[in-house]
C-alpha cells in the first residue's frame, strides 16, 4: 500500500470517528454525521478505484512479461 493510500485510510478513519463522536452527543447534529460518513464513503470509493486500476495494471504488466519470455524462448539463437 502506498503512503497516499495509507493517508486516505487515515482520513476515512478520522471521518468515521467524527461521526461516532457526534452520535454520542446528547443532541447530535445529523447533518454533521451525514457529512462525515459521506466523506468517508467518497474517500473509500476513490481508494477502491485506485486499487482496482493498480490491479489491472499489474495484470497487464504480468501478461506483457509472459509474452516477452515466450518470445525469447521461441527465438532462434543469434548467429556467431
Amino acid at each position: 500500500m502506498t503512503s497516499a493510500q495509507v493517508r486516505n485510510l487515515e482520513v476515512v478513519e478520522s471521518r468515521i470517528n467524527e461521526a461516532t463522536e457526534e452520535v454520542k452527543k446528547p443532541q447530535p447534529l445529523l447533518e454533521q454525521i451525514k457529512t462525515s460518513l459521506t466523506d468517508a464513503k467518497d474517500t473509500m470509493e476513490m481508494l477502491g478505484g485506485g486499487l482496482g486500476a493498480a490491479v489491472a495494471l499489474g495484470n497487464t504488466i504480468g501478461g506483457l512479461v509472459q509474452q516477452a519470455v515466450t518470445s525469447l524462448r521461441n527465438a532462434s539463437p543469434p548467429a556467431l
